[in-house]
């Protein structure tokens, strides 16, 4: 089986799982080594690689489209747009100031971890 295979069938077997692996954080000359230890040794060096870097489905998802809309925003910062009245921008800037006065407060991750909210970290062993 080619790398390119392999990294398949670990995104499907982690999809299937419910997670996303994040590659770009796993060597890939480390990882095939920890492959090979794995088929005659011992699975330990695939379970470091990967754990840390999963991600659930809905993170991943999540991220791809902020993403999207970053890269859109990102070009309207650099293309001239039309002039907008100064009033208008100050009242836009005003409603979003009220708007982020009515957020509950981040915790320190910026996400709800809380018990109940239906996350949990991730797990090889499910």
């Amino acid at each position: 089986m080619n790398t390119r295979s392999q990294h398949v069938f670990f995104n499907q077997l982690a999809r299937n799982a419910g997670w996303v692996i994040d590659w770009s954080q796993i060597p890939g000359d480390v990882f095939a080594h920890a492959r090979t230890l794995a088929i005659v040794q011992d699975h330990s060096g695939l379970d470091a690689l990967l754990r840390p870097n999963l991600v659930t489905v809905q993170d991943a998802e999540q991220h791809d489209r902020l993403m999207g809309l970053l890269d859109e925003h990102a070009q309207g910062f650099t293309t001239r747009q039309s002039t907008r009245d100064p009033a208008l921008l100050d009242h836009e800037l005003d409603a979003a100031r009220e708007h982020r006065r009515t957020l509950p407060p981040p915790d320190a991750f910026g996400h709800d971890d809380s018990p109940g909210s239906g996350r949990s970290g991730p797990s090889l062993g499910r």
